[in-house]
């Protein structure tokens, strides 16, 4: 579960380069310096990250002008496997089979039809459950990114036909339609952006066989060497949040059934890698609880009721198992900082 650490730069340098003061910033600078030689970024420090920059550049729309306005070491490799590659299609492709050079965070595919071509981002589990504020402007980078590379490769200004944001309609809108120049969906259930799909075909405009080849082998590398993270726990974490989310919680029978194995081999499958389903349902419970208590400030009542829990008491005893504290005082002590981010 990670992000590339230049990401954690390039978000830095965009808040300065808005007029934000290089003091604002010097805990997570030595942080950077810390993980310089892993080179990944946990997704809680990159979130927390985001959100202070969105926050300190007072810019409300942080995440689409960072895409739009900065040139991203994060995305170089990509960028550069993109720009060797033949076609406008082949580029996309290999976007999608090697964004996890950039990050894990989410997962991303071409879906083609007659007329169009769509990229898809979806989120992962452990992702979407960070505060809201990162999740939706690492989106809004993300698409943005992914208009300017059809820009860069084709040299003319292509706009996409529709975008498709999971979350509410922003309170400001006018940016959205200024950068993508197209119908926008709010509350849509997954995230998108569509193109005209005739630009598949057309060539790429430094297309480089012999450089792209040399660049594949060492994007497989780089990618052979990346953290991880349990394919199954994956899954079952996804499926889970899917259901809470409906109100629909979440029997480990059910869940089985829709990977197609049985509950007790879902158990041992969990088991080797390292968790169990009651713990995963726990602290995706309690990861949506501070979600709810701090961004959405539902009262604990609300809270436990959100989360299937009989009584409110009940809730106030599993969060504090989780957390060490109750939700009384985990809001009360989330409250400075979210007043900072006002």
């Amino acid at each position: 579960m990670y992000f590339n650490s230049f990401y954690g730069h390039d978000i830095i340098n965009f808040a300065l380069d808005k007029g934000v003061k290089e003091t604002e910033f010097l805990q997570e600078r030595k942080a950077l310096k810390r993980t310089a030689e892993q080179g990944h970024l946990s997704y809680s420090f990159t979130a927390s990250l985001l959100e202070k920059a969105v926050s300190l550049s007072q810019d409300p729309h942080f995440g689409l002008h960072l895409g739009e306005y900065f040139d991203l070491k994060a995305t170089a490799a990509v960028d550069d496997i993109m720009d060797r590659a033949s076609t406008i299609g082949e580029a996309f492709s290999f976007a999608a089979q090697f964004s996890r050079l950039i990050s894990d965070s989410m997962d991303c595919w071409l879906e083609e039809f007659q007329d169009q071509f769509m990229v898809v981002f979806e989120y992962k589990a452990d992702w979407a459950l960070q505060n809201g504020v990162a999740v939706q402007h690492n989106l809004d980078t993300a698409l943005v990114c992914a208009c300017k590379s059809l820009q860069r490769l084709s040299l003319q200004r292509h706009l996409p036909v529709l975008v498709q944001l999971p979350y509410p309609r922003p309170r400001q809108i006018n940016e959205y339609y200024r950068i993508f120049n197209c119908r926008v969906e709010y509350r849509s259930k997954r995230a998108t952006i569509t193109f005209h799909r005739r630009l598949l075909d057309h060539p790429t405009v430094k297309g480089s066989p012999d450089l792209l080849n040399t660049l594949l082998v060492n994007a497989r590398s780089s990618i052979a060497n990346l953290p991880a993270s349990p394919s199954l726990t994956n899954q079952v974490k996804k499926l889970i949040l899917k259901q809470i989310q409906e109100d629909r919680f979440p029997k480990i029978i059910d869940l089985a059934s829709k990977l197609g194995m049985g509950h007790r081999s879902l158990q041992r499958h969990l088991k080797r890698e390292g968790t169990q389903f009651g713990k995963l349902v726990t602290d995706i419970k309690m990861e949506l609880a501070s979600k709810h208590l701090v961004e959405n400030q539902q009262s604990i009542e609300e809270v436990a009721y959100l989360l299937g829990y009989s009584e409110a008491s009940s809730f106030v005893r599993a969060f504090k198992q989780w957390k060490g504290i109750t939700p009384g005082k985990f809001l009360r002590q989330s409250i400075p900082s979210q007043q900072f981010l006002k």
